[in-house]
């Protein structure tokens, strides 16, 4: 797969497109994440797969929120919205959770798996890394 720098940015932030299996409203996720304070955007699971069942699957998301802004019982309207943007369900975890979980075996496989699609300064993944402040778009 072969990706292309886009416009030149602050630095602040970079959007990945990624291969999945369902279209993936990238300007709608952009600003989710900058109303939910969300520097981290991930996606695992059958999305990402050739199981991925359009009729039934659910998106499955990993979020990172900004220091201080993990977001209480609102979480689950975040949540109910990112539902909406994608037009089918949605299951969001933190990363935090997973790193943590007792079960190794289900957290090292969403760790593997996912791919970020949203992230600010200091989340830059290694390939996006490379290219400093560029807006960075996997076609």
């Amino acid at each position: 797969m072969r990706g292309n720098a886009g416009e030149v940015c602050n630095g602040i932030r970079m959007t990945t497109k990624i291969a999945t299996r369902f279209p993936i409203p990238y300007e709608k996720i952009e600003a989710f994440c900058r109303k939910w304070n969300i520097i981290r955007f991930e996606l695992f699971g059958s999305i990402l797969r050739d199981d991925f069942d359009s009729n039934r699957s659910d998106v499955d998301v990993l979020v990172t929120f900004a220091p201080g802004a993990t977001p209480g019982l609102e979480y689950f309207s975040a949540e109910e919205e990112l539902a909406r943007i994608l037009g089918r369900p949605v299951e969001m975890t933190t990363r935090r959770t997973v790193e943590q979980s007792d079960n190794w075996i289900r957290r090292e496989a969403i760790l593997a798996e996912a791919q970020t699609v949203y992230a600010e300064d200091g989340w830059r993944n290694s390939r996006a890394m490379k290219l400093c402040s560029r807006l960075w778009f996997i076609r």
